[in-house]
């Protein structure tokens, strides 16, 4: 994946077939302020900005992009309330997928019921968690 600024994404002539064809061939609109997301590595980021800002969205993009380059990769992902994953973190994660065409990189389903885990087909993970659970969380293994 390759971020561009959204700034510039958006200021363009660009059909929205074109913006499309461009997500596909691998180029992702970010916002400006988390374009270092992607270039520098700290061990924990803090994201900030208003409703709306593409925080989330940002992240989403972020950590699959880790998943499908990382020789090893196994992210948690979730909030205070587990039943408040899937509309959130699990859409969000989903919704990155998508966008970029990576359906057929990855094995999860988007059944109400499902485990909400998302594998890359080279083996690693995105693995939901709720805070409400925390017994689930004691015994994580090299996240």
């Amino acid at each position: 994946m390759i971020p561009v600024k959204a700034s510039g994404w958006f200021n363009t002539e660009l059909s929205e077939e074109e913006r499309r064809a461009l997500v596909i061939a691998g180029l992702t609109p970010v916002n400006d302020v988390f374009i270092p997301l992607f270039k520098e590595y700290a061990k924990i980021r803090l994201l900030y900005g208003g409703r709306g800002g593409g925080k989330s969205e940002a992240i989403a993009d972020y950590l699959i992009d880790n998943c499908l380059t990382e020789p090893y990769f196994k992210c948690y992902y979730g909030r205070k309330v587990f039943e408040d994953v899937r509309g959130s973190c699990f859409d969000t994660l989903i919704y990155s997928i998508k966008k970029r065409n990576l359906q057929s990189q990855f094995n999860y389903s988007e059944a109400n019921t499902s485990t909400m885990v998302i594998t890359a087909k080279n083996g690693n993970k995105l693995i939901p968690f709720g805070a409400d659970k925390a017994v689930r969380l004691k015994s994580i293994k090299d996240p």
